[in-house]
């Protein structure tokens, strides 16, 4: 009996364990503009993020338009964070070809955007 109760245990705690990785820990659907954004034309921008070939990662604001610049490269362009969630996304996958070297993987998480207002 006992050694059932703690198979049981074992189990559920597993179970929630996995529904907590997959709610937190997944990148977004890099084919859906809606989860991370898209690729701005403006020459208009909020910020600049400079990244270098040892960049892992930046953060970034929902609405927020930003250029990003290869120090290495020298290449930039436009992202526009108008996003529906806040999940990370693969940042270097739908760079524009020659900005990020090819095998550097920069991930960009975005945060919510809270007006000053609300504050």
């Amino acid at each position: 009996m006992n050694r059932i109760t703690h198979s049981v245990v074992i189990a559920a705690f597993a179970c929630c364990a996995a529904l907590a990785l997959a709610s937190c820990g997944t990148l977004s659907d890099i084919r859906d503009p809606d989860a991370i954004g898209e690729l701005s034309k403006s020459p208009v921008f909020a910020r600049e993020i400079v990244i270098n070939s040892e960049t892992k990662w930046i953060n970034a604001s929902q609405y927020e338009l930003v250029k990003i610049t290869h120090s290495g490269t020298g290449k930039s362009f436009v992202w526009d964070f108008s996003t529906r969630s806040f999940a990370a996304f693969d940042l270097s996958a739908v760079a524009p070809a020659g900005v990020i070297p090819s095998g550097q993987k920069v991930i960009a998480y975005v945060s919510e955007f809270v007006h000053e207002s609300y504050m």
